[in-house]
């Protein structure tokens, strides 16, 4: 071997050597996938540099035929050309052990290229998180100022509303209303509880107090009044209502009737209203041979006691006829 040829496989060899630090230089990264990835590349690196070694070893062992070939060379030079062709070998061998250990590089910077952009990515998340922070921190702070402002607000109005001086509780019950007095502005100035006494609870609801029944009936003012004050029933009857008003109803006779003449013929009622009257209804008894009304209405001269009224056609003429009335008055 020449030494031309053993200085290159020595640059094959330091190379392999240089680049095997540097791929472990670089996978010093401690980066989960990525290191899995730079040891793979490791391995290939360290084969290669196997590969250099036994390609040096090649080399040298070629060296030393070479070099008994140079001491046979004077007897012969197929030797020589022999142990010419295994250098070549070794060389062959030493240039695919260099490209092994280049390709094991760049595998070594692809890995290296994987690790900076994860890097890159967990770094921008990371500001993100601080921005949020930021911000979350200044809502808080705006939002407790807020929370100052009102409760300063809410402390100056409760210090300038003056009480008002009714006492602070609940009012009214099952037995008591409550009433109020309000002024201008809406504010109650004063309370007090006022008694139920028209009505007592029992278990089914709300009923009457004494004093009340079916001809009787509550006032607004809570007290009762009887829904009649006076009242005779009878075929000639009347009912005195609690507002002064009176129903009369009866019979009454009138003599001289003549079907069809104008009238007017006169009744008298079996009670008399103490004041007037507003209103009469007549109707005549006669079973078949009944005569009409033509009209009636209270007697003017004496509208508590009488009532006037003129005839309709019919089919007989009444000498004493029955009449029944109905009149309302006060």
């Amino acid at each position: 071997m020449s030494l031309g040829e053993t200085l290159f496989l020595q640059q094959v060899q330091n190379s392999a050597n240089v680049t095997l630090d540097v791929l472990l230089s670089q996978l010093s990264v401690n980066v989960g996938p990525i290191y899995t990835q730079a040891n793979n590349a490791y391995g290939q690196a360290n084969n290669a540099y196997n590969q250099a070694n036994y390609a040096l070893a090649v080399a040298e062992a070629a060296y030393g035929q070479a070099n008994g070939a140079y001491g046979q060379a004077n007897y012969g030079t197929s030797v020589a050309g022999s142990a010419y062709n295994q250098a070549n070998n070794a060389l062959y061998v030493a240039e695919q052990a260099y490209a092994k250990a280049n390709t094991a590089d760049s595998d070594a910077g692809n890995a290296l290229y994987v690790a900076e952009s994860a890097y890159g990515q967990a770094n921008g998340a990371y500001n993100q998180a601080n921005y949020g922070t930021s911000v979350a921190g200044s809502a808080y702070n705006e939002a407790n100022s807020a929370y100052s402002l009102a409760s300063s607000a809410y402390n100056a109005a409760e210090s300038a509303l003056a009480p008002s001086g009714v006492s602070p509780g609940g009012y009214g019950n099952g037995s008591l209303i409550p009433t109020f007095t309000v002024d201008a502005r809406g504010r109650i100035l004063g309370v007090t509880n006022q008694s139920i006494s028209q009505f007592t609870s029992t278990g089914s609801g709300v009923v009457p107090a004494s004093g009340g029944g079916y001809s009787n009936f509550l006032r607004s003012d809570g007290t009762w009044v009887p829904v009649l004050l006076n009242s005779s029933v009878g075929s000639n009857g009347y009912f005195q209502l609690y507002n002064g008003i009176y129903l009369i109803w009866g019979t009454a006779t009138c003599s001289g009737v003549v079907i069809g003449e104008n009238g007017p013929y006169t009744i008298t009622y079996a009670n008399s209203f103490p004041n007037g009257c507003f209103f009469v209804h007549l109707q005549f008894v006669l079973g078949y041979n009944t005569g009409t009304i033509a009209s009636c209405a209270p007697l003017s001269s004496n509208p508590k006691s009488q009532a006037q009224f003129y005839t309709g056609y019919g089919q007989a003429n009444m000498s004493n006829p029955t009449l029944y009335y109905f009149a309302i008055g006060y």
